[in-house]
């Protein structure tokens, strides 16, 4: 990934409020945290994908794992 596909997609996370730019003391390095929705949104997409897997499993007769 290139340093203008990173930083883009960066900006778009910060824009939807998912991830928020902090100090760093390193004046080279930009960081990030995830802010509250940030967080609800990959615990949702987590359990969205456990619930893929489960039926994908109960599809092909696959115990769940």
């Amino acid at each position: 990934m290139g340093a203008g596909t990173l930083y883009g997609a960066l900006s778009v996370l910060v824009e939807k409020d998912y991830i928020t730019e902090v100090k760093s003391d390193d004046l080279s390095k930009r960081l990030y945290v995830r802010t509250e929705l940030g967080t609800e949104i990959i615990e949702n997409e987590i359990r969205r994908l456990e619930e893929l897997t489960q039926n994908a499993n109960l599809y092909f007769n696959r115990e769940e794992m």
